[in-house]
């Protein structure tokens, strides 16, 4: 935790008051590890193979938030809250929307939630198969995010990191695998290799079948 105005490496002398300064707030991140909140798995409901969904507490979302999601390897997600009843709401790319209401979080512990999705049904196939991105690894991030993404029958591919005010900051090229999956490390970095700003960007999926855009948020 940052508590200095001005100062970004203080004299060893400040080191033992600026730790009891912040040792409160760091006892709590540390409590709030055993809860109370929201977790579970999100799955697909016939497959049973684990999904990258956004997950949603309706109460407690704004647009200046970055979604939430699950763990790409076994579709958990965890969402510390406080004591009380919520509505939440998990999508994923190609499922139907589930929307859970009066979600009840206990005063200790972890409440688990899971979800199983089930796959759109009658949606022309070039829609479902369109190149989109997956997700993004840790998202906000400090010094460097995995953008993953999938282009089926793309044969070049490549992620473009754009500012808020719409200009290109860098490029990272990917490598398309034959499932069509792939994913790009962008280092924070500008095209003149001097360090982004923090802020809001774009990455945007470039391929010669079609295109896809998500936000990141850098944290310097």
């Amino acid at each position: 935790m940052e508590i200095l105005s001005q100062l970004c490496q203080p004299g060893g002398h400040r080191v033992d008051g600026i730790c009891e300064r912040v040792s409160t707030g760091s006892y709590y991140l540390l409590e709030r590890a055993a809860g109370p909140g929201l977790t579970g798995h999100v799955t697909d409901s016939a497959a049973r193979a684990p999904l990258v969904a956004e997950v949603e507490i309706l109460e407690n979302t704004s647009e200046d938030l970055t979604p939430r999601t699950t763990d790409p390897n076994y579709g958990r997600y965890w969402r510390p809250l406080k004591a009380g009843t919520y509505t939440v709401e998990f999508s994923a790319f190609g499922y139907d929307t589930q929307t859970f209401t009066d979600v009840v979080v206990d005063t200790t512990g972890w409440t688990v939630l899971d979800c199983a999705l089930e796959a759109w049904v009658g949606v022309p196939e070039d829609e479902i198969n369109a190149p989109r991105i997956t997700g993004v690894s840790p998202n906000p991030f400090s010094g460097s995010a995995t953008v993953s993404f999938t282009a089926p029958g793309a044969t070049l591919a490549g992620v473009e990191i754009y500012s808020a005010a719409g200009r290109l900051i860098a490029r990272c090229e990917g490598e398309l695998q034959a499932s069509g999956e792939s994913a790009v490390v962008w280092d924070g970095r500008r095209l003149s290799g001097q360090p982004a700003a923090s802020g809001v960007y774009f990455a945007r999926l470039v391929t010669d079948v079609g295109e896809d855009e998500v936000k990141m948020v850098y944290i310097r």
